[in-house]
């Protein structure tokens, strides 16, 4: 996946290189959606039957 510019580097570290998986703590979480509608990359979305939050298989970066 080629990024924008923008997205390419954090911190001047190349994206590539940084071991990054978004998770979520099913314990912890309520089922609010607030991870789902506010995440402007859609990593999140909501899994009907649990109630709960889960992370995509990817990142829209």
């Amino acid at each position: 996946m080629t990024l924008p510019e923008k997205y390419s580097k954090w911190n001047g570290i190349p994206r590539e290189e940084i071991d990054w998986h978004p998770t979520i703590d099913v314990n912890k979480c309520t089922g609010c959606g607030m991870c789902v509608v506010s995440c402007g990359r859609e990593v999140f979305a909501f899994n009907t039957e649990m109630k709960k939050a889960r992370c995509q298989d990817h990142c829209n970066a």
